[in-house]
């Protein structure tokens, strides 16, 4: 298995939920730190020009560690998305990283939209998350996807 497909099936979100029928979705991404400390609240959205709604969501929070692995590793992420349900490339993202749905989260396993794009720091802080390469990120989790 690969990226898209291995990230899919570890996002615990169920596959179903509902769909607006806009183009545009939000997100809620919440950040607690595992030692303890001040939840973070990240908003995002699909009309900031950093991905679909819950990867500007993660953009916002990972601006604030400045990309750094180690910090990452020190909080637990929660998302939400309420309009429509997660696409396959942002579920399996969200499952790379662990962010677990809240109950009112869904996924499936179809794409949204022609093509898929990660903002270029997300993508080479998931490089260097996961072990892997630049490019294995763009093939693998980017554009339509392999398919499975």
């Amino acid at each position: 298995m690969g990226l898209l497909e291995d990230g899919y099936r570890a996002f615990g979100a169920i596959e179903g939920g509902t769909n607006d029928g806009s183009q545009s979705c939000e997100a809620v991404l919440q950040v607690t730190p595992v030692q303890g400390g001040a939840l973070q609240t990240f908003m995002g959205s699909t009309s900031a020009q950093n991905g679909h709604a819950e990867i500007h969501a993660l953009y916002q929070f990972l601006k604030t560690i400045n990309y750094d692995v180690t910090s990452f590793r020190a909080h637990q992420l929660t998302i939400e998305c309420l309009a429509k349900a997660c696409c396959r490339h942002c579920a399996a993202i969200l499952g790379l990283l662990r962010a677990a749905p809240t109950v009112r989260t869904f996924k499936e396993p179809r794409n949204r939209g022609v093509s898929y794009s990660v903002p270029p720091d997300v993508r080479g802080f998931l490089a260097k998350f996961l072990g892997t390469t630049t490019q294995k990120i763009i093939e693998e989790l980017e554009g339509s996807g392999p398919k499975w």
